[in-house]
């Protein structure tokens, strides 16, 4: 089976329509004027989806160009939207690709345990005064153990320090120390997970993630895939 690059799309451009299939379709004619993928190593704007998400860059996996094996993005895309690139697994594998599956419920585990951590030493916020209390109950209803539950958990931080983690703002209290532990801890978490040579090859179904470390010549391309059809170079 083959691998794929398809080719992420914006916020904008999931809603479809003429707009988005020229984006799309200019981003990818840049790509193959440039003669090769690249890891997305800049911090991807707010409103851009994309399939880099903010854990996988303090992952430190905007390093790797992704590629699926099998077709696991582009049977699930609207054909005008899909392009890409289709190369040979093995040969990816031979030059030193790594293996492994979709990392992205380990990274928010491994952030989830950071977060309570580092959330633990430090002091319990105010507790929510009964007038809040009030205003959610009048809007989410008054069930008594949902807001005796919202109540306790008012003075929690790990709420606050996950969302400034995930929006980047590092002047939230505990959330420069648990993106620090985050990343001690994230690299022997991919090595359990992830594979290279006779390894990759054995562990290798479909559906699992193929990484390339740097870039990755399209000229080794089989195959181009453009508005959802596959062309032979």
């Amino acid at each position: 089976m083959n691998a794929e690059h398809i080719i992420g799309l914006t916020a904008n451009e999931y809603a479809g329509g003429q707009a988005a299939q020229q984006s799309v379709a200019a981003r990818y004619v840049a790509i193959v004027a440039s003669g090769e993928l690249r890891p997305r190593i800049d911090e991807k704007p707010l409103c851009e989806d994309g399939n880099l998400f903010e854990l996988d860059r303090l992952a430190g996996d905007n390093r790797y160009v992704f590629l699926s094996y099998g077709a696991r993005y582009s049977e699930h895309r609207d054909p005008a939207l899909t392009y890409g690139f289709v190369f040979d697994a093995v040969q990816l594998i031979e030059w030193g690709a790594m293996v492994g599956p979709d990392m992205l419920q380990h990274y928010e585990d491994l952030l989830e345990q950071c977060v309570a951590e580092v959330a633990a030493t430090l002091p319990p916020l105010p507790m929510i005064s009964d007038a809040e209390l009030a205003d959610f109950a009048a809007m989410a209803g008054d069930d008594p153990a949902m807001l005796d539950y919202v109540r306790q958990e008012s003075v929690k931080r790990d709420s606050d320090i996950d969302m400034a983690i995930l929006c980047g703002d590092m002047a939230e209290p505990g959330a420069a120390d648990a993106v620090r532990l985050f990343q001690q801890r994230v690299g022997a978490l991919q090595a359990q997970h992830r594979a290279s040579g006779a390894a990759a090859l054995a562990t290798l179904r479909e559906g699992m993630e193929i990484l390339i470390l740097g870039t990755l010549p399209i000229s080794a391309a089989i195959a181009r895939i453009e508005a959802g059809e596959r062309l032979q170079p």
